[in-house]
């Protein structure tokens, strides 16, 4: 058991107020995989200050070595790109992948619970930011063997799956804010006092995250009648299972652009386009995939401001089944990249505060978005 625990670093610190660690190497369950570690956390505070990385509009240093990891690309530790200068230090070195297969019989599953968490982000020279919380959070980690897809090249998948109560993403104000004058919210009306100021842009109150990625192996060489290799899969999948809010508006929008801006400044300079791997060399994620499942009904408000008077555009999803689906490049082809977001509602009903009450009412809208292709459509419906 541990009391008071704080891990602090030049980009952000973690803070629990009480936790256990219990380690169980025989179990009467014979659930599968064996849990042999739980973990269990009593207030969670974690808080992000520093930008994810540097801009280009540093010096030219910063900007070399920022090249450098884009091209050889890592997530947490796992090598993306294909890169010869680590390929003796890939998982399935001798050394290295004796020491992970005896972490994965010693740990099939890590079993970790949290009460009442919060993870933001922020700094003074922002006038809001962003802050995750929840109230409770089941989760298990699992490594099992390569996916549905490459089995035999690939090392291993990594499952981690998660189950919460009660959890709200929200826009605060930053108290110790030093810059110019904020830009107020709209006057959203709140249930409760102490969340005057603060806009909250997604509640749920039980759902589920659901995070794969493969553990990339080394490139093999095909035949010349073999079809290529499936992709590797990276995917993240939220599901809503009971009462879903959505808010945003112009206002949202504007805060999540100061945010992204200071976190993951813009690169202005050209994407290098991203070899492929040759023979030898470790398989590189070429897209992320982010899917959100709506099993409940929800209610999705955007709010806009016109001549200091609140508009909204109140939509109702009473039934369950609709999602939203988007898969984000990770790797520049040498025309470029696309980005692909597609959505499903079924049977919407969408009011405003106007006359006009309802504004239309529909047994199903399946969209379709494609950013940034040059002389096509973007949107289908």
């Amino acid at each position: 058991m541990f009391r008071n625990l704080h891990y602090t670093t030049g980009s952000y610190f973690v803070f629990v107020k009480d936790g256990c660690l219990v380690f169980r190497y025989w179990s009467k369950t014979k659930t599968k995989p064996i849990i042999r570690l739980k973990i269990k956390l009593y207030h969670l505070d974690i808080q992000f200050f520093s930008p994810i990385r540097s801009s280009t509009l540093s010096d030219s240093n910063n900007n070399n070595n920022l090249a450098d990891d884009l091209q050889r690309g890592s997530i947490n530790g796992i090598s993306t790109k294909g890169d010869d200068s680590q390929s003796e230090n890939t998982i399935k070195s001798s050394e290295d992948g004796l020491f992970v297969k005896r972490l994965r019989n010693l740990f099939p599953a890590i079993e970790i619970k949290v009460e009442h968490g919060r993870i933001s982000a922020g700094h003074d020279t922002l006038p809001y930011g962003l802050l995750v919380r929840f109230s409770t959070m089941t989760s298990t980690f699992t490594s099992i063997s390569p996916s549905r897809n490459v089995s035999q090249i690939d090392l291993m998948t990594l499952i981690y799956n998660l189950k919460y109560r009660n959890l709200r993403i929200q826009l605060y104000p930053i108290r110790v804010y030093n810059g110019p004058s904020r830009e107020i919210p709209p006057p959203i009306p709140t249930s409760k006092p102490a969340d005057s100021g603060i806009f909250q842009v997604f509640e749920c109150l039980d759902g589920e995250l659901e995070y794969e990625q493969d553990v990339p192996g080394k490139m093999i060489e095909l035949s010349d009648n073999s079809e290529p290799l499936p992709e590797l899969t990276w995917e993240f999948r939220i599901k809503c299972n009971k009462e879903a809010k959505i808010a945003y508006g112009p206002w949202a929008d504007r805060q999540r652009e100061v945010l992204w801006q200071y976190f993951f400044p813009t690169l202005f300079e050209d994407c290098p386009v991203t070899p492929e791997p040759l023979v030898g060399q470790t398989r590189i994620f070429k897209t992320v995939r982010f899917k959100l499942w709506l099993y409940c009904p929800t209610i999705i408000d955007l709010y806009f401001m016109s001549k200091m008077t609140l508009h909204k555009l109140h939509a109702e999803i009473p039934n369950q089944g609709s999602y939203f689906d988007a898969s984000f490049p990770f790797s520049t082809n040498p025309d470029g990249f696309d980005t692909n977001i597609s959505m499903n509602i079924k049977q919407p009903i969408v009011h405003t505060n106007l006359s006009f009450t309802q504004l239309f009412k529909a047994d199903e809208i399946d969209v379709r978005y494609f950013i940034f292709k040059f002389n096509e459509n973007k949107f289908k419906f």
